[in-house]
């Protein structure tokens, strides 16, 4: 027994990949406008930064 019509199952696809698209272009689009850049320091035992390491060793500092 076929409780929906056949062309539902393609409309649920097409939404499905149509969403996908817009939420990662929007997700894209975010970053870009955030535009934010970070370096990652590595604790190092020769070297002195005047950057706070924290004890598992990664750093996230903004340029």
């Amino acid at each position: 027994r076929h409780v929906l019509e056949e062309y539902w199952y393609w409309i649920c696809i097409g939404a499905l990949i149509g969403f996908s698209l817009l939420f990662n272009a929007c997700f894209v689009l975010a970053l870009k406008y955030l535009n934010r850049k970070y370096t990652f320091l590595y604790k190092s035992l020769h070297s002195k930064t005047k950057y706070h390491v924290p004890p598992y060793g990664i750093c996230y500092m903004q340029l």
